[in-house]
């Protein structure tokens, strides 16, 4: 992907609400969301 003013390469930081960078999958852990449901007893 290009940023279509510059020509440039388009890089993804993905960034916490307190704005802290994330480097690596081990810094993040999942929580259910607002449309989780509990697991049914045949999953």
């Amino acid at each position: 992907m290009l940023h279509h003013d510059c020509g440039s390469p388009v890089r993804t930081v993905v960034t916490c609400a307190s704005g802290h960078e994330i480097t690596t999958p081990g810094q993040v852990s999942a929580r259910p969301g607002p449309g989780a449901r509990p697991a049914s007893a045949s999953d």
